[in-house]
């Protein structure tokens, strides 16, 4: 398993790629409308929200240079561009990001077979969805085809690497907190559970490393869900580095 980051490391400044579409502040994760199938409420029109999609020269560049693509929602538009900088000092990889806040992973998986299509494939393949997973009226139990059918799109040769999410939005009732860490589990655990069927994917333990100690919930999250721009996204984003390199690694 990855191991676990014990101090924060300095911030690098960061953003050197062309994008489609210039990220706007992330969007909060959609708020209820009513209960919805599962408690967390029910997810508006996610089309709507902010973005950030790498260029298409970035993207091929990506491919062609053994880089690695990132795949999320908005945690993925506010932080892609530090985990690209912290990647390249890395390792020397190149970063192409598609990132669309509110959006939920079916989606997410068609932009990565679009990708696929247009450009092949690099080595290493990220996955940063779920969060808005937890939401009717498709909610968690539709997550596990989609990893699949993840894994399926990018075979056996690349390495496919999915982050786990964290949800307990700290505005909403406390019922609903509740019901946002029980699909929290559900969604983690479904990722976990897909580890079993593909040999090619592994799990950045986000959720695990912060909630083994309370105070980092309150110190590395903005609002339950998103990060602080200083130290939780240093924090997950060296968690990503670190999966991205025992990928590498394991070949």
């Amino acid at each position: 398993m990855i191991s676990h980051v014990r101090k924060l490391v300095g911030l690098t400044v960061v953003l050197a790629t062309l994008l489609l579409a210039v990220p706007a502040s992330a969007a909060s994760v959609v708020p209820p409308s009513g209960i919805g199938a599962y408690g967390s409420g029910t997810l508006g029109d996610w089309t709507i929200g902010s973005k950030a999609i790498s260029a298409p020269s970035r993207v091929q560049e990506a491919v062609d240079t053994g880089g690695v693509w990132l795949l999320g929602d908005s945690l993925t538009v506010a932080t892609w561009g530090d985990f690209a900088t912290r990647l390249y000092g890395a390792t020397g990889q190149v970063v192409a990001a598609n990132g669309w806040s509110g959006r939920p992973t079916t989606p997410t998986i068609d932009a990565l077979a679009e990708w696929k299509a247009a450009h092949g494939l690099p080595p290493v393949v990220i996955i940063a969805s779920g969060a808005n997973d937890i939401f009717g009226p498709v909610g968690p139990p539709a997550l596990a085809a989609q990893i699949d059918r993840a894994a399926a799109i990018v075979g056996p040769n690349t390495r496919l690497i999915w982050v786990e999410t964290h949800i307990s939005r700290w505005l909403q009732q406390a019922h609903i907190q509740v019901n946002d860490q029980r699909n929290t589990g559900w969604i983690n655990g479904v990722i976990w559970e897909a580890t079993g069927r593909h040999d090619n994917l592994s799990v950045v333990p986000w959720e695990r490393y912060i909630s083994t100690n309370p105070e980092r919930v309150r110190a590395y999250l903005s609002d339950g869900v998103h990060l602080d721009p200083a130290d939780g996204m240093v924090v997950r984003n060296t968690l990503m580095v670190q999966a991205v390199q025992a990928a590498m690694a394991a070949g």
